[in-house]
């Protein structure tokens, strides 16, 4: 049995009432997301400067929806965080942490059913960070992780505006990073330059004339 088919197994959570959605068609990212969004607008205040949304999801679908959604996992990741990060920048929102979603199916949801509950802890699962950049998708490991176009780095780009080592990617089992080590060219994360930086969900790091996405995929624990 695989992550996903134990994620019900695995999160037992303490949440929020769920909220729902049911649609004549199989589920789409661009629902959850909508679904989402609605929800976080009925979070905040407008009398208040500081609006505050919740950021930990669990996602539940039928599993024929399931199927179809966690085909491509982290390109679920990826589509659902930008859609709802541009969201919390529109509206101005805020979250005491990255925004980070967890998939997974209900026997008694049917097909474009579809569940959203906030979750409050995350005892049972672990938060894995990955890089994407061109073709390849990389699990970062604990520790540092040089980026460069030298073969002295990890990661090595064939990219000549690259230095030979430019940056470092950073993870101590927890919370990611990134150091820039005094490139030619600089770096930036989101357009803006930096020399080190936390990392968090849907960040992208600009290098050279390379990009380099940033997530986090939930694992179970008993997996690790």
């Amino acid at each position: 049995m695989g992550l996903l088919d134990k994620l019900e197994k695995g999160i037992e959570k303490v949440v929020r009432k769920p909220f729902s959605a049911t649609f004549k068609s199989p589920v789409e990212i661009i629902e959850i997301a909508a679904q989402i969004k609605n929800y976080m607008d009925s979070q905040v205040s407008l009398e208040k400067e500081q609006k505050l949304v919740d950021h930990r999801y669990k996602i539940l679908v039928s599993e024929a929806d399931f199927e179809k959604l966690s085909e491509n996992q982290l390109g679920f990741d990826r589509e659902l965080t930008e859609l709802v990060q541009n969201h919390i920048a529109e509206k101005h929102y805020s979250t005491i942490d990255d925004l980070r979603f967890v998939l997974g199916k209900s026997d008694e949801l049917s097909l474009g059913e579809l569940d959203i509950k906030v979750m409050q802890t995350e005892q049972d699962v672990y938060w894995q960070p990955f890089i994407e950049l061109a073709d390849q998708k990389l699990a970062l490991t604990k520790g540092r992780t040089r980026v460069g176009r030298g073969g002295e780095s990890e990661i090595k780009i064939n990219d000549r505006a690259l230095s030979r080592v430019h940056l470092e990617l950073l993870f101590n089992g927890e919370k990611a990073g990134v150091r820039d080590l005094g490139s030619t060219n600089g770096s930036a994360i989101n357009d803006q330059k930096f020399t080190e930086a936390p990392l968090v969900n849907g960040d992208t790091i600009t290098c050279g004339n390379t990009e380099i996405k940033f997530y986090y995929l939930p694992q179970l624990k008993e997996d690790a």
